[in-house]
């Protein structure tokens, strides 16, 4: 079923989750280029300033586990995941 605003083929999902991912991988690569960088590759100099904030690895794990969530729970309301697990296609 389409409706008229969304295109044939685009899901309903929202952009903001995707602008959480993209900040989440930035957040780990600052991390990496300002907190490990420096240590692995000294001749890079110091780094600018300290961030002591190593949260990046942890928002995406915490965004994964949302959307496995939400799988689970849709699969559970619709008897099935639509057959794109290993465990519906061995019903079938």
């Amino acid at each position: 079923m389409t409706t008229p605003d969304r295109p044939p083929g685009r899901t309903a999902r929202r952009l903001s989750w995707d602008v959480m991912r993209v900040l989440a991988v930035l957040a780990v690569m600052f991390t990496h280029t300002t907190y490990m960088g420096p240590f692995l590759h000294p001749e890079l100099g110091r780094p600018l300033g300290p961030y002591p904030f190593q949260v990046g690895a942890s928002i995406l794990l915490v965004i994964s586990a949302h959307f496995v969530c939400v799988t689970i729970r849709r699969a559970r309301r619709t008897g099935g995941c639509g057959g794109g697990c290993a465990a519906c296609s061995r019903r079938t």
